[in-house]
């Protein structure tokens, strides 16, 4: 895995890798770095199926260990994203074929891009404010 600082929106989660930190609204959580490789390298592939051996081979390939390390670890992600397996909103599980980002994935670049388009959007559809001109009071709702 490469070591760009790189930051992910994932459904209403703002995932951070470089801090093993997941955020949403006022909620703060850390995973512990080989949960936070495995979430990283699905948002990286997002969409796409990758098996519990292309995680291993990436996340592990300094060591060997059993593919219940994977499952442990998508565990874990799920439970710190409060996503339930039986109905994913966030990992699904595609039996003998691996794991899929289900919600959508952007990087923050991304996000921060579409929020800044959206507000130039809304700014050429507001009217300019007219100036005060005039002695009368002037009331600011």
């Amino acid at each position: 895995m490469d070591n760009v600082i790189q930051a992910f929106q994932f459904g209403d989660w703002l995932i951070e890798p470089h801090l093993n930190r997941i955020t949403r609204g006022d909620e703060d959580k850390q995973l512990e770095p080989k949960a936070m490789d495995v979430l990283a390298y699905l948002l990286d592939h997002a969409g796409e199926v990758v098996s519990s051996r292309e995680l291993l081979d990436e996340v592990w390939s300094d060591r060997v260990v059993e593919e219940s390390a994977v499952h442990q670890r998508i565990s874990k992600i799920r439970r710190a994203l409060g996503d339930d397996s039986h109905k994913p909103q966030y990992i699904e599980n595609i039996p003998r074929r691996g794991y899929r980002t289900k919600a959508r994935v952007r990087t923050a670049e991304e996000t921060e891009r579409a929020d800044s388009d959206l507000l130039s959007r809304l700014e050429s559809l507001t009217p300019p404010f007219p100036a005060y001109d005039g002695d009368g009071s002037y009331v600011f709702v």
